[in-house]
């Protein structure tokens, strides 16, 4: 299995059958603390919106 550098040093063990991957094109480097705090902030708040019925 490739390695990407984020996650080098660790291997994705699939959780049982199928078509599983490491899905990598998200989050390609860390966030900085910065963009933590904005998204720990909004991301309840918008995502309650966003289920809401």
């Amino acid at each position: 299995m490739e390695q990407h550098p984020v996650v080098a040093g660790r291997t994705f063990v699939p959780p049982g059958k199928g078509p599983w991957d490491l899905e990598t094109t998200n989050a390609a480097r860390p966030m900085t603390p910065f963009a933590q705090a904005a998204f720990m902030n909004g991301f309840p708040k918008g995502f309650a919106e966003g289920t809401a019925r």
